[in-house]
């Protein structure tokens, strides 16, 4: 492993030139790109490049991924995404006073480059850490993007139940939709499902969008409103709905709905196919 590694930074340094035309994923960028870390899981290129972030980026992008050491966003980015500049200002009244209350830029800038060394607390929408700590579990070296969303999916859906008691008593709790929830109280409805792998997947560097509409509710006949998400693989855009492929009441988790078309999502949602048990266990919708 040593002397592949050694011959691909050589490579690498070799083809490093003016001009060198770069690519990668929309979802990881120069500035979101989490350096530290990726120095973390290899030390030999650390050694090679130190932390000079334009050939640790181009050396990712030009070899590493390619090789299957995958990247991910940064901490700051995610907290970024989903800071709740408010709390942050009424929990530090002392840096409301002297940025303003409402001035949200600047108290996102105060944390990401005082208040996070000062060890103050970034408010965010859902638990980052536990995003992080959840995606060092579920993706490794080697995986492709599409072998990535499996694994969340996965995960999702074996971490949390659907909220059938707080839905059929028509008073459904707001952890139920939240990742915070997810984390919480292993319950969660289509909301929570949804964007707890959101969450996921932009910490793993996946392109994804939030995903929601109505759908032909089984029980009723009627339309109900639904969340899934929408991602980004092998350069098309595919659909993924973890709250259908988890089939809580025989302890299984499909894939019909992960990483389809968007025809078979439509064909699915609007109730043009039935779900099926196979003696071996398997649902599958037909």
């Amino acid at each position: 492993m040593k002397h592949i590694l050694n011959a691909l930074l050589f490579a690498f340094l070799f083809t490093l030139a003016p001009g060198l035309a770069v690519f990668a994923k929309e979802q990881l960028e120069p500035e979101n790109f989490d350096y530290e870390w990726y120095l973390e899981q290899h030390p030999d290129v650390a050694a090679v490049l130190g932390d000079n972030r334009d050939a640790i980026w181009s050396f990712y992008v030009t070899i590493g991924e390619p090789a299957g050491w995958y990247g991910r966003v940064s901490e700051d980015w995610l907290v970024s995404k989903n800071f709740d500049a408010r709390m942050y200002a009424s929990e530090n009244p002392d840096v409301a006073q002297a940025y303003g209350s409402t001035n949200y830029s600047a108290l996102l800038e105060h944390y990401l480059t005082q208040g996070k060394v000062e060890g103050r607390h970034a408010p965010t929408s859902f638990p980052v850490t536990q995003i992080y700590e959840a995606v060092d579990g579920i993706v490794h070296a080697g995986m492709s993007d599409r072998e990535k969303v499996y694994a969340i999916h996965d995960w999702v859906c074996n971490h949390t139940t659907y909220d059938y008691a707080g839905y059929y008593a028509g008073s459904i709790p707001g952890t139920s939709y939240s990742v915070s929830g997810f984390f919480e109280t292993g319950r969660s409805v289509c909301d929570g499902y949804t964007k707890t792998m959101q969450a996921l997947l932009d910490a793993a560097g996946i392109q994804n969008e939030y995903v929601s509409g109505y759908v032909k509710n089984g029980a009723s006949g009627g339309a109900a409103g639904h969340a899934w998400n929408k991602v980004y693989v092998d350069g098309s855009w595919l659909y993924v709905d973890a709250t259908w492929d988890d089939w809580d009441k025989y302890n299984y988790v499909g894939h019909d709905c992960c990483l389809v078309s968007e025809e078979r999502m439509n064909e699915i949602h609007n109730g043009n196919v039935r779900a099926w048990v196979q003696q071996d266990g398997t649902i599958r919708y037909y």
